[in-house]
C-alpha cells in the first residue's frame, strides 16, 4: 500500500465546564484542510474536514463514566474519499 503525504492546516477548540466535582462536560469542534499537492506526490487531491463532539463524564469513586458522541464530516475532490462519520462510545474507566 503506498504511503500517503499531505500538508495539514486546522485549528480545533475544546470546551470544558465542570459543574460538580464529580461532573465534567466537553464540547468539541475542528476544521482541518489537507493538501496533497504539497506533498512529494504532488497528487491533484484536496480534503476538507470539520468534526465535532460532546462528552459527558461522572466520577464515582476511582471509577469514571463517561459517554461521547463524535461527528467527522470529509469532502474531498477524490472520487470516492468523501464521507460522514458518526461514533457513539459509552463506558466505565478505573484505575488500579
Amino acid at each position: 500500500m503506498p504511503v500517503e503525504g499531505y500538508a495539514r492546516h486546522g485549528a480545533s477548540l475544546l470546551a470544558r465546564f465542570e459543574p460538580a466535582a464529580q461532573w465534567r462536560i466537553e464540547g468539541s469542534l475542528g476544521w482541518a484542510r489537507n493538501l496533497y499537492d504539497q506533498a512529494p506526490q504532488q497528487r491533484k487531491r484536496d480534503d476538507r474536514k470539520g468534526s465535532g463532539g460532546l462528552a459527558l463524564y461522572r466520577m464515582i469513586g476511582r471509577h469514571e463514566w463517561f459517554c461521547r458522541l463524535d461527528w467527522l464530516d470529509s469532502d474531498s475532490t477524490a472520487p470516492g474519499q468523501s464521507f460522514r462519520q458518526e461514533v457513539t462510545a459509552c463506558g466505565l474507566a478505573w484505575s488500579f
